[in-house]
C-alpha cells in the first residue's frame, strides 16, 4: 500500500539534509508499529546562483562606462531585485557582498551574504564617433590608441595571409 506523505522542508534546507518522519515508514513485522520514514533532500542547481553554505554567488554584466564612471546596477536576488553602487574605477572580477541577501539559516533567523563578481563588457562594436573618442581618451591618457585600418587595408591583410601565411591573420569566426 503506498501512501502519500507530507514533509515540511524548512527555508535554507542544505543538499544531504536528513528528516525523520515518525511513524511513516514501513509496516513492523506481525502487527508491530511501523518505523520511520527518511527524506533526503536533494538540491537541483540554480541557473543564477551558486551557494556556498549560507552564502550565495553570482555575476553581473556591467557596461564598461558605468565600470570605469562608477554608478547603479540592479540586481537579482532570491528576495527580489536590489541595488548595487559601483565605484569609479570598478574593476572586472571584484566582487561585492550585500549582507543578509543570501539563503536563510533553516535553524536561526539570520541569512547568509550575497556576493556579486562584475563583469565589465566591452562594446564589440563601435560607431565612428565612439572610435573617435576612446582614441583620444586613450591619447589623454598618454596610452598608444591603435590605428583604424581601412576596409581595403584589412581585405588586403587577409589577402597576404592566405597567399604568405604572413600579415595580420583575421579573426576566427564563432559558431
Amino acid at each position: 500500500m503506498v501512501e502519500e506523505v507530507k514533509v515540511d522542508i524548512p527555508a535554507g534546507v542544505e543538499h544531504g539534509t536528513r528528516f525523520r518522519v515518525r511513524g511513516k515508514g514501513e509496516a513492523g513485522f506481525r502487527g508491530a508499529r511501523a518505523g520511520d520514514l527518511f527524506v533526503v533532500v536533494r538540491l537541483r542547481p540554480h541557473t543564477r546562483f551558486q551557494r556556498h553554505g549560507r552564502d550565495l554567488f553570482c555575476e553581473v554584466e556591467v557596461p564598461f562606462t558605468t565600470a570605469a564612471l562608477g554608478g547603479h546596477v540592479t540586481i537579482q536576488a532570491l528576495d527580489g531585485e536590489g541595488e548595487l553602487d559601483l565605484p569609479a574605477g570598478t574593476q572586472y572580477g571584484e566582487q561585492f557582498r550585500l549582507r543578509g541577501r543570501g539563503m536563510p539559516d533553516m535553524n536561526a533567523r539570520s541569512r547568509g551574504d550575497l556576493v556579486v563578481k562584475v563583469k565589465v563588457m566591452v562594446p564589440q562594436h563601435l560607431s565612428g564617433r565612439q572610435r573617435e573618442l576612446l582614441t583620444e581618451f586613450a591619447e589623454e591618457r598618454g596610452e598608444e590608441a591603435p590605428k583604424a585600418r581601412s576596409a581595403f587595408q584589412r581585405l588586403k591583410d587577409a589577402a597576404q595571409h592566405l597567399l604568405t601565411g604572413e600579415g595580420d591573420a583575421p579573426h576566427e569566426a564563432k559558431e
